[in-house]
């Protein structure tokens, strides 16, 4: 019988599953945040010339979805300093009866 047989120090599987799942969201959540930021602004050009909020980040043109994108982003916006306005849901209600989608 063999007694010197140690068991080799892995982690369980389920412990290195959660561990990549919690070192990879929040790269997905920043990136994604970053995503939208980059190919989802618009030039806002009636926005007056004293506020620096000229780009306008839309990530949905439906209001609730809006409402909750901006919610979950919510400390990234504030966190990143920017010339970007997240438009509210009645923002969005208002852009959408102005400029219909084609």
């Amino acid at each position: 019988m063999n007694t010197n047989s140690t068991k080799s120090p892995r982690t369980p599987r389920g412990i290195r599953l959660l561990l990549r799942c919690a070192l990879c969201g929040p790269v997905l959540y920043v990136g994604s945040f970053f995503a939208f930021r980059m190919f989802r602004t618009y030039p806002f050009s009636l926005a007056p010339a004293d506020t620096p909020e000229h780009n306008l980040v839309v990530f949905s043109r439906n209001p609730k979805a809006q409402e909750f994108a901006t919610a979950f982003y919510r400390p990234l916006i504030l966190l990143t300093p920017s010339n970007c306005h997240y438009p509210t849901a009645a923002e969005m209600a208002r852009l959408n009866d102005a400029f219909p989608s084609k």
